[in-house]
């Protein structure tokens, strides 16, 4: 069975590999917002999110599939690899019959580079979560941490002494993107499983594409509930306020990184012993202690928030400081969501996450059309995060069909008013506000004591050992 330890060296890995680049975006932000005006800032990540949106459609989220069945021992590799293979090519093709229409966006002028940026990630995926599925985790650590340290070298080079603007930052995430995934190719050896995408395993191909179908309607309506508030904003108001709510979300990315960390190490930990009385009280020992930190983490980021603001954001960006309270929020309830998803992953069963997504989803864009209009980017930041409450509560619901995990509501509602408070503190501006938010943080530490008590204990015999 999955244990603490095993959990634990996964994610330090995962830490190496995904820490780097989430940190820079956090970190550059200073930097991007001095170097691209707010509506390039804007067309930037409209870029990225609309790359995001299409790689479900074109890659069928085989590359899911690929770690989830790497990680059955009794299953070939190669034959996986090939799968995973013959379904990307295809969709690499059919992409690049659709890619003229770019022609006839806002993008026209940056098509080539997105077509490239765009068949890269989607290579890198692939490559990344097979990589993973072989539990070869130190070389995607390690590529992570080259991918990272190459974007840095080439962000400089390209925006700040060339100067290119959007077309720079592009080349920089292409450049960086191709070394970190040759990287992989050849430390993992994973040419050697060849290259036969005419001739595959059809049964595995069908399970696997039974496994990954159900995801792609799923990542939509992630995507949907993640960033059609941009597209709306973008709409309603214009650019710049995209680019105002874009840079908000970095704050939040501090909660979305230790999630994303956290994750991509559960998935491989989560699927061992599916289902016996062990792995249940693991799954509710693991979401009670990360319950305490997600909450504690986004309880202190609220009393830090105008400081950071002023330190990331320049002048024209710092009313983004309203937005990151509700975006918190919104972050934390998505990694909750994120966890009881993985309750359906590792039992095969992916079609209610298609369910669940797409009800939040909907909320989220009937949301976005009403409070956008009247309130603007606070508006789509509401949204946002009723609509993951809404994926939140619905898989809370639904998965005790498949294991039962007791969950402490008391401590749970407690816990949730005081950040609720918490919140609508951390909105405003008053004489005592951080007299009043560090009380709170404080009072929310005392509900969560136990449970940060057995996360430091877990710590405390991590370094014991490591001495």
């Amino acid at each position: 069975m999955a244990s603490y330890k095993k959990l634990g060296k996964d994610m330090l890995f995962m830490t190496i590999g995904t820490f780097g680049s989430r940190l820079l975006s956090l970190v550059f932000v200073p930097f991007y917002t001095t170097v691209l005006t707010t509506e390039e800032y804007g067309i930037v990540d409209l870029i990225t999110t609309t790359i995001t949106l299409m790689l479900p459609f074109f890659t069928l989220i085989i590359f899911e599939a690929m770690m989830r069945f790497a990680l059955e021992n009794e299953i070939d590799k190669g034959e996986i690899w090939n799968v995973g293979m013959k379904i990307e090519c295809i969709g690499i093709i059919i992409f690049l019959f659709f890619s003229p229409l770019f022609k006839f966006t806002i993008f026209t002028d940056y098509c080539i580079f997105i077509i490239v940026y765009y068949v890269l990630t989607s290579l890198n995926r692939c490559v990344s979560y097979f990589v993973r599925g072989l539990n070869q985790i130190k070389i995607f650590s390690i590529a992570g941490a080259i991918q990272t340290a190459l974007l840095v070298g080439f962000n400089i080079f390209f925006l700040l002494w060339l100067k290119a603007g959007i077309e720079g930052y592009l080349i920089s995430q292409i450049l960086s993107i191709s070394v970190a995934t040759i990287f992989m190719i050849v430390s993992s050896k994973v040419y050697q499983f060849g290259f036969k995408i005419v001739y595959v395993n059809k049964d595995l191909q069908a399970k696997m594409l039974y496994y990954a179908v159900p995801l792609i309607p799923n990542s939509v309506c992630w995507w949907i509930a993640n960033v059609s508030d941009r597209y709306i904003l973008t709409a309603f108001v214009g650019t710049s306020a995209n680019g105002i709510l874009s840079v908000a979300y970095k704050i939040p990315t501090i909660i979305s990184t230790l999630m994303s960390i956290f994750s991509n190490a559960w998935k491989l930990n989560a699927v061992e012993d599916f289902g016996t009385e062990k792995s249940i009280r693991f799954f509710e020992d693991v979401f009670s202690k990360l319950t305490a930190l997600m909450l504690l983490t986004m309880s202190a980021l609220f009393i830090v928030n105008k400081p950071l603001a002023r330190i990331l954001f320049s002048e024209d960006f710092y009313q983004a400081w309203k937005l990151v309270p509700v975006l918190l929020i919104a972050a934390v309830l998505h990694a909750f969501a994120e966890f009881f998803g993985s309750i359906y992953t590792s039992s095969y069963r992916t079609n209610f996450l298609v369910y669940s997504t797409a009800i939040g989803a909907l909320v989220n864009i009937g949301l976005n059309f009403v409070l956008i209009p009247r309130f603007q980017e606070m508006g789509a930041a509401v949204a946002t995060a009723i609509g993951y409450f809404v994926i939140w509560f619905s898989r809370v619901c639904n998965s005790q069909k498949i294991i039962k995990l007791k969950i402490n509501i008391i401590r749970d509602i407690v816990s949730y008013g005081l950040i609720l408070i918490q919140s609508v503190v951390a909105c405003n501006s008053f004489q005592y506000e951080l007299i009043v938010s560090t009380i709170l943080f404080l009072l929310l530490l005392f509900v969560m004591r136990k449970e940060m008590e057995g996360v430091f204990s877990l710590i405390i015999k991590k370094i014991w050992k490591i001495k």
